[in-house]
């Protein structure tokens, strides 16, 4: 069983699944979502929440406070916030390195 690579399994189903839900008609989203979520507060700061300082050895998918929304009327108008903000977005916009330019060498080994 080691001669699985799992993570980059995991992220094609994921890049698989947006493409999936991206269609009309789709009502839903299938895959690893945390993954999603913490790769979005990376890379997007326009979408990223607060962070809770941790030990460097913790991982960082657990350092976001992701925030709880009521439905509704009101989540339709956050969605059309966040469709408003990503189709405004700029390459600047984009954190390109968020471990900095040699994230390997600062991100422990786990």
């Amino acid at each position: 069983m080691t001669d699985y690579a799992w993570g980059a399994g995991a992220l094609a189903y994921l890049y698989r699944q947006l493409g999936v839900a991206t269609r009309a008609g789709s009502k839903g989203l299938c895959g690893c979502l945390t993954l999603l979520q913490a790769w979005i507060y990376e890379y997007f700061p326009l979408f990223r929440p607060s962070q809770l300082p941790q030990s460097p050895d913790a991982p960082r998918a657990s350092s976001w406070i992701s925030p709880r929304f009521p439905g509704g009327d009101e989540a339709r108008q956050r969605l059309a916030r966040y469709r408003q903000l990503l189709d405004e977005l700029s390459a600047d916009d984009v954190t390109w390195t968020p471990y900095g330019r040699d994230g390997h060498t600062d991100i422990p080994r786990s």
